[in-house]
This record gives C-alpha cells, sequence and structure tokens, in this order.
C-alpha cells in the first residue's frame, strides 16, 4: 500500500501550493524586495483584462471574459462571467459548455472539471471552481457546442498565472 501512495504524494507536493485556496504570497527576493514577476516575459500568454475576448479555432463562436473573481486570475480557487456569441456578435443562450484548464509546461490539467451554469436566455456563463494549484502558463479550452446537432468550436484562452 505505500508503495502505491508514494508516487501520488510527491506528484501532489511538486505540483500545488497552499491548500488554503487563496492566492499565495508574493515572494520576497534576498534583499527583502518582491521578486519579479513570472509572468512579466512570458510570450506565450495573453495578458488578462476584464472584457477580453477570442474567437474560436473554428471561428464560429467568441467567448468574452466578463469578469474574473480574483482579478487577475490568480492561483487558488477562480471564478469567471462569460459571453457566449456567435461570429456576428449575436448572444447565444442554450449551449453546452465544458472548460479544460491545462498546464503545457508540466502537462496536467487541473485536479478539478470546472462547472459551467448558463442563462440560457442571455448568453451569459458562470464558470466556478477554476482551481489553478500553480503558477505559470495555463492554457483554458472551452468547447462550446450549440444543438444537439448543431456548430461545435474551442475557444482558447491562454494565461500566465503569477507568483
Amino acid at each position: 500500500m505505500r508503495r502505491l501512495l508514494a508516487p501520488s504524494l510527491a506528484f501532489v507536493a511538486a505540483c500545488s501550493s497552499s491548500s488554503s485556496g487563496g492566492a499565495a504570497p508574493a515572494p520576497i527576493d534576498a534583499g527583502g524586495e518582491p521578486a519579479p514577476s513570472l509572468c512579466a516575459n512570458e510570450p506565450r500568454a495573453q495578458a488578462y483584462t476584464q472584457g477580453i475576448e477570442q474567437t474560436g479555432t473554428g471561428g464560429h463562436f467568441k467567448i468574452k471574459l466578463l469578469n474574473a473573481t480574483p482579478s487577475p486570475i490568480g492561483q487558488g480557487d477562480n471564478r469567471w462571467n462569460i459571453a457566449l456569441s456567435d461570429s456576428s456578435g449575436k448572444a447565444i443562450g442554450g449551449a453546452t459548455i465544458a472548460l479544460k484548464p491545462f498546464m503545457p509546461d508540466h502537462g496536467h490539467a487541473a485536479a478539478q472539471i470546472p462547472v459551467v451554469a448558463a442563462d440560457p436566455l442571455t448568453g451569459q456563463y458562470t464558470v466556478s471552481k477554476i482551481e489553478l494549484a500553480m503558477s505559470g502558463v495555463w492554457t483554458f479550452t472551452f468547447d462550446v457546442r450549440v444543438g444537439d446537432a448543431g456548430a461545435s468550436d474551442q475557444v482558447v484562452f491562454t494565461f500566465c498565472i503569477d507568483r
């Protein structure tokens, strides 16, 4: 039994942060100053701004990140409010949306699956339980499907979560 648990515990220790669910305190360098930003010069990541919008890889849909808690996006539990629209900007309600957070540098997804709740009339959705256990580059892939046999698309955001 011990042999089976040891690798799992090593993974948790290497790929997790504080269990409090909140953002970790900013690291301090040897001189007592805040450490430089991990994300300041990260070319793969988009800068998070309220209202940032991304078009799907197939061009069918757009997702706008209306707001995030915490803001900017950080380690721990995050909650986003998003708006889904078609390529012309018309709001789409009643879609099936799933979010897959993934850390490409570490080759793993978030430990829990985010929950998406829809307001079927407005095209706005709440995404909760976005648990980001560590700092670094994260890709956030929204799988969107409208109707049983309708269009589908993937909308991808890439953000760097600082220390």
